[in-house]
């Protein structure tokens, strides 16, 4: 798969410059398959394409000024193979911040300040192409991949506790951090400044300047919006993939990137595929198929099983950071061999709709409403509407609203992490708890965002699975595309307000309404979600042997971030009210298995 590597130091630094070229023998010369695109003083830049069936390369700027690394589009259609001189004029001149505001797409730039000896690093809004950053004695490394960072030779690289704990007891950790000391990681939007191998950070695209424009709160002129920025994203990532594998739920997001998949001008052939339980109670397929059949593509249906290898996570890759799910132990084999049967060069999914069409800040829709209008009386039907949805009152909807207006916080959330990690050592769990809010992402950091917004971007700070824990990427893994995710319809989703999105008081009113006539009728009449009852229980009582293995006698007890007592309970085997989620006993599981592959 696509990796990259950058090498930043003061280039009046001869050590520093002899440190790189030992980086550079050891990639160039020792894996043949890298290739040296940038190579000015202070400045070297490689990447990595092997055996990748995926569409991601270099775009070099004019004069040796930089590249961009990834996909780039301008408006709906691709980039151009390099940069003109005019425009790599406007990128240097800008510090790279033009990228931001002109193209798009999934990429990671180095752009060279040549005399000034300053090197910018820019990390794109939404594409999720990793991006690490790690120094020791006057060289920087800016890396995609860990293991090819291990194979430079950086020194000893030692777990980062703090970062471990608010994991356990968050769910997340910093979003600029790792679990690698001294290896940070280049949020969406953000700029790194490079002076020599130190750096500072700075925050190029700004969600909060989405709010200047002046939209239209008309829902006749927004849909008609909402649908031709979908399909112009969907149509520029189906432009460079000829044959694709969708992964389709059946669901309403899903069914949307379907749509706009097969009304494509490129035409790519597209493969539907439904994970299924056999003898669940629950079924998507029906509505899969309807998906498909409109779409006219074929359609594959796969069952899914509670019997999941967990003990293969013993031979995961070294991440910087444990995965956040364990859906890859399902699916990753499967899909690189439909991949290899249909020739695809990538998988995609509706994967963000329910964030960016307004399904998760819902419970925003009141306070959005007052602090753009004020008290009207629309604002107590928006409240209706939200009460009806959450089968509860107008009054405690009212009330709800009025108290995170007044504090900027949510009680609520904080019980909400604490019920749902019942795993974590309170000792450390509520010391992070009570500075959770110092865990955010840089774009919500100033406060400055409508909470519906931040609702609506804040499945975009979750790291992605962008490279195969288990397998080699080296032995030419498949692209996986988010066309919902693409900057231009996140910006416009982020910039419509929440209650704009609860059109007619339904759940992601405004995207069924935009799309009536290109997705069947019954899938957007549908406000439910077929939820398969029992599984996750029946994947717990599949692997419980594994998981008291892995677990009781763990890092994580021994470390005291997990309690053993709470876990003699849960991994009893008897089923016992207030013990921990299947969800959170496997996510500790990723995290002791992630941290034994640091061994």
């Amino acid at each position: 798969m696509f990796r990259y590597v950058g090498l930043i130091w003061d280039s009046t630094d001869v050590e520093a410059k002899q440190k790189a070229d030992r980086c550079d023998q050891l990639l160039m010369h020792d894996t043949p398959d890298w290739n040296r695109i940038v190579n000015e003083p202070g400045l070297r830049v490689f990447f990595y394409k092997g055996q990748s069936r995926g569409t991601l390369s270099a775009y070099p700027l004019a004069r040796g000024s930089g590249v961009v690394l990834g996909a780039v589009f301008q408006n709906g259609t691709p980039h151009e193979s390099q940069f003109t001189d005019v425009e790599t004029d406007r990128i240097v001149q800008s510090r790279g911040l033009s990228l931001t505001q002109t193209y798009w797409g999934r990429y990671v730039t180095f752009v060279s300040g040549g005399n000034q000896r300053i090197v910018w690093v820019v990390k794109d809004p939404t594409g999720r192409l990793p991006c690490f950053v790690t120094q020791r004695d006057g060289l920087a490394v800016v890396f995609s991949y860990m293991p090819d960072c291990i194979a430079l030779g950086m020194g000893r690289l030692g777990i980062n506790w703090e970062f471990v704990a608010a994991r356990i007891a968050l769910g997340c950790g910093r979003p600029d951090d790792t679990g690698i000391e001294n290896v940070s990681e280049v949020c969406g939007g953000e700029c790194l400044e490079f002076q020599g191998a130190q750096y500072s950070r700075q925050l190029y695209w700004n969600p909060e300047r989405l709010f200047d424009r002046d939209l239209t709160e008309d829902p006749a002129q927004l849909a008609p919006m909402l649908r031709t920025m979908s399909k112009r994203c969907a149509n520029a990532w189906a432009s460079k993939h000829p044959r694709i594998i969708h992964q389709l739920s059946g669901g309403l997001d899903s069914s949307i990137v379907l749509s706009c998949l097969a009304d494509a001008p490129s035409r790519p052939q597209v493969v539907g595929l439904t994970y299924y339980q056999s003898q669940g109670r629950s079924d998507e397929r029906p509505w899969a198929r309807m998906a498909a059949q409109s779409a006219g593509c074929e359609h594959l249906e796969q069952a899914r099983s509670q019997f999941i290898d967990f003990s293969a996570l013993s031979a995961m890759n070294a991440f910087a950071s444990p995965p956040l799910s364990h859906s890859f132990l399902e699916i990753d084999q499967l899909e690189r061999s439909l991949a290899d049967r249909y020739q695809a060069t990538a998988i995609s999914s509706g994967d963000g709709g329910d964030s960016l069409f307004g399904s998760s800040s819902i419970r925003f829709s009141v306070m959005d409403y007052a602090r753009r209008h004020g008290i009207r009386r629309e604002l107590v039907r928006i409240a209706s509407d939200v009460a009806l949805l959450g089968n509860s009152s107008v009054l405690a909807v009212l009330s709800k609203s009025l108290r995170y207006t007044l504090t900027g916080q949510d009680n609520e959330d904080t019980t909400f992490l604490r019920d749902a990690r019942v795993l974590a050592s309170p000792e450390m769990r509520e010391p992070i708890l009570a500075k959770r809010h110092s865990f955010t992402h840089p774009w919500f950091r100033s406060n400055g965002l409508p909470p519906g917004a931040s609702e609506i971007l804040n499945f975009l700070t979750l790291p992605d699975l962008f490279y195969p824990p288990l397998a080699d990427p080296n032995d030419g893994g498949v692209e996986r595309v988010y066309p919902l995710l693409s900057q231009p319809l996140v910006e416009l989703c982020a910039s419509i307000p929440s209650y704009l999105h609860f059109y007619e008081g339904r759940d992601r009113g405004l995207a069924r309404h935009a799309f009536a006539g290109d997705v069947p009728s019954p899938i957007l009449d549908r406000t439910w979600k077929d939820r398969v009852q029992g599984f996750p229980e029946a994947i717990f009582r599949a692997n419980l042997p594994y998981f008291r293995e892995i677990l009781l006698d763990g890092r994580l007890v021994k470390e005291r971030y997990l309690s053993r007592a709470a876990l003699e309970i849960t991994l009893s085997g008897h089923v016992i009210k207030g013990t921990a989620s299947v969800g959170e006993i496997i996510d500790h599981v990723l995290v002791e298995t992630w941290l034994r592959s640091w061994n």
